[in-house]
């Protein structure tokens, strides 16, 4: 998957593919200009047979590329991906935001697909240019059009016009993927053999985007990261007395070598599991 894409942003070049042939000449100079920010050639290409009837569609594979697109391409809307390659959506926003030129093009996000739950809580923020994967046609289209009728009544001069370059909503999006990668770590603590390739296809994205997305977030690898939750769990389940011995407790986090359990747990608590028991 990575060398494919990597492939893919190769062929893609610094200039866009515009999608422009089932169009009159004269269609073409009314209809706003979307750039689609997506690094994966699938998701683009659906996004393109939605919304290329009624829009100009041009395409980056990455953040990246969308910010040399920008220098030379006058574009009215942004659908962007968070989790891609090279320059990812969280920091690309932050690139928009600090240009002027940029700062007021409308943004809509579409994130790894997250719960009901995690998309009401977001989307009940007032944050309308937010949208989960996987999405319906209707909705995509819909969110574009209000996008694009809200761009004319926007005040200027306010260097937070676009919403979801608001640093809280975005810590909130940031949060509620985590949130969902530290459940999904949960539900499965007691199996030796969870996997990064399992939480990443469970958040639909590649192992290596995933990897990206926790260590921005965490500061910590994956693994790091789920060695943690397991300690964690160890802590908790020990502080309940629940257990009789150390063997228990390593068996309900997924490790099967009690002496490293033992050693890890000492190194991170300061305390054997003896000691608790």
């Amino acid at each position: 998957q990575a060398l494919y894409r990597d492939i893919d942003d190769q062929l893609a070049g610094s200039r866009p593919t515009v999608h422009l042939d089932t169009l009159k000449k004269n269609d073409r100079e009314t209809l706003a200009t979307i750039l689609v920010v997506e690094d994966h050639p699938e998701v683009r290409a659906y996004i393109t047979d939605v919304i290329e009837t009624s829009y100009q569609v041009i395409h980056a594979p990455n953040g990246l590329k969308a910010l040399r697109m920008l220098e030379t391409e006058s574009v009215d809307l942004i659908i962007t991906d968070l989790m891609m390659p090279w320059l990812d959506g969280f920091e690309l926003l932050e690139r928009l935001k600090e240009d002027e030129k940029y700062r007021k093009i409308p943004v809509l996000v579409l994130s790894a697909r997250t719960s009901e739950e995690d998309k009401s809580r977001v989307l009940s923020q007032g944050v309308n240019d937010f949208l989960c994967k996987p999405f319906k046609p209707n909705e995509l289209l819909q969110r574009v059009e209000n996008l694009l009728n809200m761009k004319a009544t926007w005040n200027n001069s306010d260097p937070n016009a676009l919403v979801i370059n608001n640093t809280e909503t975005l810590a909130d999006v940031e949060k509620s993927i985590l949130n969902k990668v530290e459940q999904l770590i949960f539900d499965k603590i007691d199996d030796p053999h969870l996997s990064i390739g399992y939480l990443a296809d469970q958040i639909a994205m590649s192992e290596r985007n995933f990897y990206r997305m926790i260590k921005r977030l965490t500061d910590a690898t994956p693994l790091e990261l789920i060695k943690e939750l397991r300690l964690q769990m160890a802590h908790k389940i020990l502080n309940e007395k629940t257990v009789s011995n150390s063997s228990e407790v390593a068996k309900q986090i997924g490790i099967n070598n009690v002496t490293h359990f033992n050693t890890q747990f000492k190194k991170r608590f300061g305390k054997s599991p003896k000691d608790l028991i």
